[in-house]
Formats: structure tokens, sequence, C-alpha cells
């Protein structure tokens, strides 16, 4: 408040001073500007605002936020949801004139995936608005836009340049939405895609780990899609036997998590050879971190038994496997399984293990990058039907799925492990889409 107040005596005084040397007639003074964005503006959206007053000396605009400018064609972002009354003063001599629009910026939604049931019940899409107290979480978000239901279940789902892209891998296909509007406007891709597991996008292009099939039967049906965003299609399939899952790009390479072989796949974006870090274990999910060195899960299966599960640090500079850290019970379901907090301080790893009565139970551990070692207790445990683990807003998320038939839910914890809230979502909950 205080700069405005400040601008505004300075209006008075600039006009005090001008109206003693000039006699502007106030019919030729016009304040007049126009703004861009008009609609879908979202907080942290860029409004560009362009001045088409007529006659003016000076001119000052207030933005409504206690913000203000003196440049004749400002930009400015709204940190918070709300309509604000952009005023613009147009000055000559003493003639002060104003023109004043509404600007209507929409709270930034984050996005929670519900996978939906195996059987029968499709994706859902719930949304989580970070800036009202009650009712954060909201339903039904996709059909509520589109005026239809999704029609297939969406194993991942990514924002990139503009538009939030899903991996839906039953029916098989990649369908996407504008991520202001959350409208799908055009039709999935189709061709070329079976089995899709995870995206990254890369320039012009969205690269798609595919098993390709039956591929517990035969690893040598999956491989990589390489799908250019400028036509929708797929340009390009790179053989990839394995099973890639998560993957992840760093000094122009593609690095895929291979779930059917103990090994990271490594492929150079120019060239697409194809080498590979040997890994201790299985992979499936990727984390970069500042220096775009990787974190990547250890996990085991019933036809690949090893001895110890963890994560392990992934030098991309050099290829190779620094160090691994061992953890107990790494999940190995296809979902997100690792998170980082937002300065990268704090890992947070999902596990699940069996209790004396062979009761499945998860659990969130909780690896300090610093000293290179998991706390001595997890962050939390004891819970039925973990799904994923997401960090947003200064809180740790966790996906819950006690049933494959009936909602599922979230439960938010502060970073010292106090629980904040709890919401109702769809069936099977798994991740959280931010869109920033």
């Amino acid at each position: 408040m205080k700069n405005k107040i400040n601008l505004l005596l300075f209006v008075a005084a600039l006009a005090f001073a001008f109206s003693s040397c000039n006699d502007e007639d106030p019919a030729d003074v016009v304040a007049c500007f126009t703004f861009s964005p008009e609609e879908n503006i979202q907080v942290g959206d860029t409004v560009f605002f362009s001045n088409c007053s007529q006659e003016a000396q000076e001119t000052v605009w207030t933005f409504g936020d206690d913000e203000s400018s003196m440049e004749t064609n400002p930009s400015h972002a709204y940190t918070a949801p709300g309509i604000y009354d952009v005023t613009l003063t147009a000055i000559n001599g003493g003639v002060i004139v104003t023109a004043t629009q509404s600007v209507n910026v929409a709270a930034d939604l984050s996005y929670i995936i519900n996978y939906g049931s195996y059987s029968g019940d499709k994706t859902t899409i719930s949304t989580f608005n970070k800036y009202v107290d009650e009712d954060q979480v909201s339903n039904g978000y996709y059909a509520e836009v589109n005026g239809v239901a999704k029609t297939s279940n969406t194993q991942y789902a990514y924002n990139y340049n503009g538009n939030i892209y899903f991996m839906d891998n039953n029916v098989d296909g990649i369908s996407w939405v504008n991520n202001k509007t959350f409208l799908q406007t055009k039709n999935a891709i189709t061709t070329d895609i079976v089995k899709p597991r995870y995206c990254v996008g890369n320039g012009d292009y969205l690269y798609v780990s595919c098993w390709g099939g039956d591929i517990w039967l035969d690893e040598t049906l999956s491989y990589i899609a390489k799908v250019n965003l400028t036509t929708n299609a797929v340009e390009e399939k790179i053989a990839l036997p394995g099973g890639p899952e998560g993957l992840s790009i760093a000094n122009d390479k593609l690095y895929a998590a291979l779930n059917y072989k103990d090994s990271v796949a490594v492929i150079d974006l120019a060239t697409e050879n194809i080498s590979y870090i040997e890994m201790p274990a299985l992979t499936s999910y990727f984390v970069k971190d500042n220096d775009d060195n990787l974190y990547v899960s250890l996990i085991r299966a019933w036809d690949d038994y090893v001895t110890q599960t963890g994560i392990g640090f992934i030098n991309t500079a050099t290829d190779v496997l620094d160090t691994t850290y061992a953890l107990d019970g790494v999940s190995s379901s296809y979902v997100n399984i690792l998170e980082p907090n937002d300065d990268f301080s704090k890992l947070y790893v999902m596990t699940s293990g069996y209790d004396a009565n062979w009761n499945v139970s998860g659990a969130i551990a909780s690896f300090d990058v610093a000293s290179e070692s998991f706390d001595d207790t997890n962050f939390v445990e004891n819970i039925s039907g973990l799904n994923g683990v997401g960090f947003y807003d200064d809180m740790v998320f966790t996906f819950i799925a006690p049933a494959v038939t009936g909602n599922g839910e979230v439960v938010t914890y502060t970073e010292d492990g106090n629980q904040v809230s709890e919401y109702e979502t769809g069936i099977a909950p798994f991740m959280l889409l931010k869109v920033e």
C-alpha cells in the first residue's frame, strides 16, 4: 500500500506542476488500454498491458494488488486469485483522465489423477486448490469441463508446453487437454502406441515408454515412441527390450528405467545409440536432482528376486551408478514412488511390507540428501492401500486406494510428519500433477 500511496501523491504533484503551464483541453486527453490474455488467466501468468491513450504526457498504472508502474506498456503477474481493478491514469498538464478494467485471475489448480479400476471404471480427475482453506479437493473435473467422462485408464500424466498429456493404457493411446482450460479438442494418438507407461518432453518431441503388448511373455516387445508434437503422430519407434517404465532426460540423453531387466538404458538423443548401466536390481522411476543427476528406485519382482532394494544414484556425466542406498521393501507399484521436496533436501520413498499376519501396509521413508542416509524412522507408516507419494505446497501427499471399486483418499502431512488434512478422491488416486 505504501508504494501505491507514494505513487498517487506523485501523480497529484505532477498534475499541479503542469497545471500552470499547460492549457490542454480535457476533451483531447483519452485514457485507454487493452490487456492480453483476456481470459483463462491463472496465478503466476504474465498479463501484458497495451497503452492506447491519446495526448498523454505521463501514464500511471495501478494493478489492484498494491503494485503499480509508470511504464508505457507494462506487464504484471498476480500472486493470488481474484478480480483486480486495473486503472490507467493519463496525465497532460493539469488534465488527469482514468480508465479502469477488471482482470479476473483464477486459482492455479493442481490435479489429482485417479486411475480408476481395472475392471470397468475409468480415470477421473480431482482438483486441488491451495488458495482456499476448505473444500480444497473437488472431484469429477474432467467430466465437468468436457461434458463427457474419460474413456481410458491413465498410467501417467505430464504437463508440457501448454498441454497435459495422459498415458492411457486401457484403451491404448495418448490424449491431452489444454493445461489452462482443461478442454480436450483433438482425438488421441493411438497409432503405434501400445501400453504406454510414462513420458518426458524434449523440444518438439514427447518420448513415451511403451510395453508393446504382453511383455511378461516377451520382453522384446517394448519400445520408446518418439512423438512429434507438431504433427501429433509417432515419428519413430526405438526398440528397447526390457520393459521401459520411468524416463528422464539429462545431458542430451534419454534414460529409461527397465522393469524386466537389471539395468538402465541410456539413449543418445543425437545418434539414438543405446548403452546400458548395470544395476543390482530392477528399476522403475527416476528423480532428477538440481545437477541433472538421477536417483532411481531399486525394486524386486516375484520372478527376479534380489537380496536388497533401495535407491541408486547415477552420475549422468559419466553414466555410472555411483552408489546405492539400502532400503527394505521399496514399492514395485507402477505409480509415483519417489518424490523430492522443493529444495531437494529430502527424498520421499514409498515402501510396502507384510506384518506378522501377512497383511500388506505401506510406509513413506525419508532420505536426507545432505547426509546421504535414510532417517532412522519412517516419515509415516502403517498405511493400508498406499498408492503413491507427492510433494506440493510445503506438504507431503499420500495417495490411498483402500479398494479397487470405491473412492480413495489423499492425506497430507507437514514436513515434520504431522497430518494436515484428509480428502476423498476418485477411485485409486496415485499422483498429483502440479501446474504452475
